[in-house]
């Protein structure tokens, strides 16, 4: 062997080095690629989230207005003395409270978690 020639197995050690060289670039790239999806769907689930939250605190608006909304009618209702309006009155309102109840409930469950 000439001193410009090397060995056949220091020709192996070289490739195995060169693959694994581009193996391992191979491997940042495909790094890269999952970051950025995954930070692509994070930001997306962020506004998700977000709207979500936004609807709820509506929903949570709507029943307290439903509920004092319910009991000014359910006032209104006794002044004319109609037992069938009363009655629906009464239901609406006890309806609304429910459902003010059932979003406290489940925002302190959702808190708690």
């Amino acid at each position: 062997m000439t001193e410009n020639q090397i060995s056949e197995y220091t020709q192996k050690l070289l490739d195995r080095v060169v693959a694994l060289t581009h193996e391992v670039e191979n491997l940042r790239t495909s790094y890269g690629i999952v970051r950025d999806r995954l930070n692509m769907n994070a930001e997306q689930l962020f506004v998700l989230a977000k709207g979500f939250t936004d609807e709820a605190k509506l929903v949570e608006q709507f029943a307290k207005l439903s509920s004092q909304a319910a009991s000014i009618a359910a006032d209104m209702a006794m002044l004319t003395k109609n037992e069938a309006l009363i009655q629906c009155a009464n239901a609406s309102h006890q309806t609304a409270k429910d459902l003010d109840e059932l979003i406290a409930k489940f925002k302190q469950g959702h808190l708690d978690n």
